[in-house]
């Protein structure tokens, strides 16, 4: 705690680290309960069979907050994605992917919510047919005002070390096997995460919006460090 400078030690015996443990695990169950609820509640909304769509919590204005479901632990495992939540509560007919697949959906699930279009870009890109570096450079300079190469090579680079994309040569390929379930999941999760991205930065050329909470990866993102320091 750091109080020892100041010659306060703090000693906490095993039935109350017990009790503080228990309390911790507690709380956590009751948050995904909560989480949960707010989620079939959704659902119940919607009126639909299958589980709602990324897009569905942007185009309803009784939707629950869809990040919450993506950072939450459930057990000792944190879910990651919206993919990872449904399967954490044990959503119904639920596609089944790949490491592969899942690895490349909870990198661009990570970004959320976006601070720049470009990996989004590439992927949507790619879903389009597609793959060529020089192409989908030019496609992109088209999308985004002031673009700048380095921008682009930067969120390349991390798309590459994310697991989402291969890159050879000049050539750019998605993680994963081409499968349609796939392709739509990510194409429903590139939809959500541009419009809501085009919704935040649309009165503002700034880079960062005024009153914003950034996560520390989403500055280093903006800033073309290294996200995972």
């Amino acid at each position: 705690m750091g109080l020892d400078k100041y010659g306060v030690e703090v000693h906490i015996d095993d039935l109350s680290k017990e009790e503080i443990i228990d309390k911790i695990e507690s709380e956590n169950f009751n948050r995904i309960n909560y989480l949960k609820m707010d989620y079939q509640n959704f659902k119940a909304y919607l009126k639909t069979p299958s589980y709602p769509s990324h897009m569905d919590y942007m185009n309803s204005d009784y939707a629950p907050n869809l990040l919450k479901f993506m950072k939450i632990k459930i057990g000792s495992k944190k879910t990651n994605s919206y993919y990872g939540f449904l399967k954490g509560i044990e959503e119904e007919g639920l596609p089944v992917f790949s490491e592969e697949q899942i690895a490349c959906i909870n990198y661009l699930s990570s970004l959320l919510p976006l601070v720049r279009e470009h990996e989004y870009l590439v992927i949507r890109n790619l879903l389009e047919g597609e793959s060529s570096l020089s192409r989908i450079e030019a496609n992109i300079r088209e999308e985004i005002p002031g673009f700048k190469h380095e921008q682009l090579e930067h969120a390349l680079r991390f798309l590459e070390e994310g697991f989402a994309v291969k890159i050879e040569e000049d050539e750019v390929h998605l993680c994963g096997e081409r499968e349609q379930e796939y392709e739509a999941y990510l194409q429903d999760l590139l939809n959500y995460g541009l419009t809501q991205y085009e919704a935040r930065y649309a009165d503002t050329k700034e880079d960062f919006l005024l009153w914003q909470d950034y996560r520390q990866d989403q500055v280093l993102l903006k800033i073309l460090e290294n996200p995972k320091h």
